[in-house]
């Protein structure tokens, strides 16, 4: 049976009261990818390169995360090398999150689970 690899990371990002946020997230290194995320315990799709609005004008974020699961799948015969970026927008600062593994054999899966936590 193949193996997977477990990429596990947390992040902050401190938020704007009252102001949503974005989120985009990215497959790198010519690989396929997919990503779920929880967010406020409902289960969220997030299309590749697509950012998707986190929130709500007047709501504040402060002391909520979300939880992007981005699994990966190595689909390069070059190369074993996968990555994903995770890009944050509408708080204090713009944050790009970036994390990279190699997937243990050809075909196999790398799981990238980030938790975000909003200060």
């Amino acid at each position: 049976m193949p193996r997977n690899r477990l990429v596990l990371e947390n992040e902050e990002y401190e938020v704007v009261s009252g102001q949503p946020v974005t989120i985009t997230i990215r497959t790198g290194d010519g690989q396929a990818g997919g990503t779920t995320a929880e967010f406020d315990n409902e289960v969220i799709d997030i299309f590749e390169g697509v950012p998707l609005e986190i929130g709500a004008p007047g709501r504040d974020l402060s002391g909520l995360s979300i939880n992007p699961i981005a699994i990966v799948k190595d689909i390069s015969s070059q190369h074993d090398h996968t990555s994903i970026v995770i890009k944050v927008e509408g708080g204090r600062a713009e944050a790009n999150y970036e994390y990279s593994a190699n997937a243990y054999d050809d075909k196999t899966m790398v799981i990238y689970d980030v938790l975000v936590e909003f200060n």
